[in-house]
């Protein structure tokens, strides 16, 4: 079974993530140790809460140093929920706070009114479909193969990813006609707005396939 190395900051529960990729046969290692992590071929960063605080746990820890060292052209990261917004440059959630910047870009607030003016909720709790944008050609797996249009992704979340070029945009979805970014990409870096792992057969679908690339 190939390892993949979840980034443990502490915060939100990774047993559903854990519990998905055993499920795909893999065999995940929860850990925080710098270590571990810089010997990994294929991690995932997950995370919920604040992205100042997200932050802060990662250069505490020296995560945040480790992972801007990378060659991502050939070890693969993903982001999922926070840790999607946490590859980008900076966050507007709070205070102005330093990211990553593994993807050029910034985490802005979900925006509160629909194209028809009307009030949207925030946080956005749904699930929603996806409108794929392209399938990076240097991939060697196309992540989507297995995505119909009619299947759906959870999503929860006050923030979103506004990247700086649309060549990192690789997927959105629709909020009260408002196209919020779903899937983010540059090299072997993939950012996942939704939950991957709670999003039934279509979430595993695409989480097994990035492990695939």
């Amino acid at each position: 079974m190939r390892e993949v190395i979840i980034i443990d900051l502490g915060i939100g529960n990774l047993y559903s993530l854990k519990s998905a990729l055993e499920y795909l046969n893999y065999n995940p290692i929860l850990t925080e140790d710098i270590k571990i992590i810089s010997k990994a071929s294929q991690i995932i960063l997950p995370g919920d809460g604040a992205f100042k605080y997200a932050i802060d746990v990662m250069k505490k820890k020296k995560i945040y140093d480790v992972l801007k060292t990378f060659d991502y052209k050939n070890k693969k990261l993903l982001g999922i929920c926070l840790g999607m917004q946490l590859l980008l440059n900076s966050s507007q959630e709070f205070e102005l706070t330093e990211g990553l910047g593994l993807i050029e870009g910034k985490n802005v607030l979900l925006k509160k009114k629909s194209l028809e003016n009307k009030k949207l909720d925030i946080p956005h709790i749904n699930w929603r479909p996806l409108d794929i944008n392209f399938q990076p050609q240097s991939d060697k797996v196309n992540i989507f193969k297995n995505i119909k249009k009619s299947d759906e992704f959870y999503f929860i979340h006050s923030f979103m990813a506004q990247t700086a070029e649309k060549k990192h945009l690789v997927a959105t979805y629709d909020y009260g006609g408002n196209k919020v970014p779903a899937i983010i990409k540059k090299d072997l870096i993939y950012g996942f707005q939704f939950h991957p792992e709670k999003s039934a057969k279509p979430g595993l679908n695409l989480l097994n396939e990035f492990l695939r690339i």
